[in-house]
């Protein structure tokens, strides 16, 4: 406990660092770099100089990656107790468009993107005696995320591939990295050159990323729960609990199949 609580405290100044880090650098507001990739980059560099130096923080990079996977797990999970409002765009036209298209361009990047990480760390692995099986969790840079990084990233550690997880999360850092360093240039010239349609202005606030007080108009608070009974937070906490226990005992069934099916679906 006291390792996850050093490594709260430790993600939260470097979260605090990365929003005003993103308020003051004009650069890092340009590119509109969120805190928490900032904070991660900083993090990134003081794990491992205070590893390179053997200086013990109270924690390690293995704790960080237990928190992801958790924490990812039951942002997905959620999912299902969130809902939005129908529009009239969303017919089964547009729906069938979209997901056609980025089912496509999904698949197909998914693909080949562990094809070529293997082929790349096949070849030049060996220098930094890095196995090749690595270079199949590169999809998760671009193709998926940190929460299947983590996840898919067990499975391999499982059959014992060292340290998959944390290669897996590293390459879905990267993967941010990359969608701020070419995506959003890339997204900027678009609109620049008339292409994507529908654009506004950024204004200043999204810039900076926080609000004035004056600019703090709008509440995310609805109650559901009277809060001499339950707090409505603590309400929705349960709820997220009960989807996560729930979750573990669909994971503990699909881990009966025997092999690596088994193993795949319950991770």
């Amino acid at each position: 406990m006291n390792s996850f609580m050093i490594a709260f405290g430790l993600a939260s100044v470097a979260l605090c660092i990365g929003t005003l880090l993103r308020a003051k650098i004009p650069v890092l507001r340009n590119m509109l770099v969120p805190a928490s990739v900032i904070a991660g980059i900083i993090g990134l560099i003081f794990m491992n100089l205070t590893d390179q130096f053997h200086f013990n923080i109270g924690t390690d990079s293995e704790m960080y990656t237990n928190i992801v996977n958790h924490l990812f797990t039951i942002s997905f999970i959620s999912i299902c107790l969130t809902g939005s409002k129908k529009s009239e765009e969303n017919t089964a036209k547009h729906m069938m468009k979209g997901a056609l298209g980025m089912g496509s361009v999904w698949c197909l990047l998914y693909a080949l993107t562990p094809l070529i990480g293997f082929g790349i760390i096949y070849l030049i692995g060996r220098q930094f005696d890095i196995a090749s099986i690595y270079g199949t969790l590169i999809p998760f840079a671009f193709t998926q995320g940190p929460g299947q990084a983590a996840a898919y990233g067990s499975i391999y550690e499982s059959y014992g591939w060292e340290n998959a997880a944390m290669v897996g999360v590293t390459f879905a850092a990267i993967g941010f990295i990359v969608a701020f360093a070419v995506g959003i240039p890339a997204a900027k010239l678009g609109v620049s050159r008339g292409i994507a349609k529908n654009c506004g202005t950024i204004d200043s606030s999204i810039l900076k990323g926080y609000l004035k007080k004056e600019e703090q108009t709008n509440y995310m608070v609805k109650d559901t729960t009277c809060n001499s009974n339950i707090e409505t937070l603590s309400f929705h906490f349960a709820l997220i609990g009960f989807c996560y226990i729930f979750a573990v005992g669909i994971s503990k069934v699909f881990a009966l199949i025997p092999g690596f099916i088994g193993s795949s679906m319950s991770g």
